[in-house]
């Protein structure tokens, strides 16, 4: 495995992160406020595009060996991603793809695989350090009474010189965004899209496998899916659990007992 591609593989199980060269002050009125964000928005990009982005990202395909999100793009995974993220507003979606360009000089679709990592690396240290996927931003407010300045609640070393600071509320949707975003994106791939549900019949029954021994596995093996990356393999097929049945009645599990001394 590269150097590169452990450094990325590091970065996708980390909740928190101290890259410290420079830091951001997040605090309300400092840094261009959400309205203006909001104001200075053009069409850009569908959301469709930027969760195509951010789950590449979170799950990235590097063939042949870690085939990831992107690969699972021709069978529709960002739009059931979309399915569950109806809460979140256009707007939404173009403020967390607009603030990429004030701090990494280009909006989130347009950064490299790289930078992609780096911002959200970023909007992660919007959280708390140890207390990343926290449902409210209160914590980012009470730095103070821990003995921490709020300034070194965001670091980075890819940021660009100006600006370095940031609105509660701006960052507040990055936070919200990222976070349903991010649990939703994991939650569809490792329920292993697209073979994640089980078909049916006309009358809702469902389609068995191996109907004599009433199996069901809805995993196939033309695709490489979460479960296969995960290491699951789905529920046993009939001979899979004739094999362990035979191999943990082999298994004493006890000392042997007499007759006379059974409880």
């Amino acid at each position: 495995m590269s150097e590169q591609r452990a450094t990325r593989r590091q970065f996708l199980k980390q909740t928190s992160f101290s890259v410290a060269t420079a830091s951001v002050l997040v605090q309300e009125g400092r840094g261009k406020s959400l309205q203006q964000y909001l104001e200075e928005l053009s069409p850009g990009p569908e959301p469709r595009e930027v969760i195509a982005a951010l789950g590449d990202t979170l799950i990235p395909t590097q063939e042949p060996d870690y085939p990831g999100y992107r690969r699972l793009e021709e069978h529709g995974i960002t739009e059931e991603v979309l399915k569950g993220l109806k809460g979140i507003s256009s707007k939404d979606f173009l403020t967390l793809n607009a603030v990429s360009k004030d701090f990494f000089g280009k909006t989130f679709v347009e950064l490299d695989e790289e930078k992609r990592a780096s911002y959200v690396e970023f909007v992660m240290g919007l959280f708390p350090s140890g207390s990343f996927g926290v449902s409210d931003f209160g914590a980012l407010t009470h730095a103070e009474s821990h003995g921490r300045d709020a300034s070194d609640l965001v670091e980075s070393s890819e940021l660009v010189d100006q600006p370095q600071e940031m609105d509660k509320k701006v960052a507040m949707v990055l936070q919200t965004v990222f976070k349903l975003c991010r649990t939703r994106v994991l939650t569809v791939f490792y329920r292993n899209f697209p073979y994640h549900t089980i078909k049916r019949d006309e009358e809702g029954a469902p389609i068995l496998t191996d109907r004599e021994h009433q199996i069901i596995n809805p995993n196939k093996s033309d695709l490489i899916t979460g479960w296969d990356v995960a290491g699951f393999r789905g529920p046993l097929s009939w001979e899979e659990e004739v094999e362990r049945r035979d191999r943990f009645m082999k298994i004493h599990w006890h000392a042997e007992q007499s007759k006379d001394n059974i409880y």
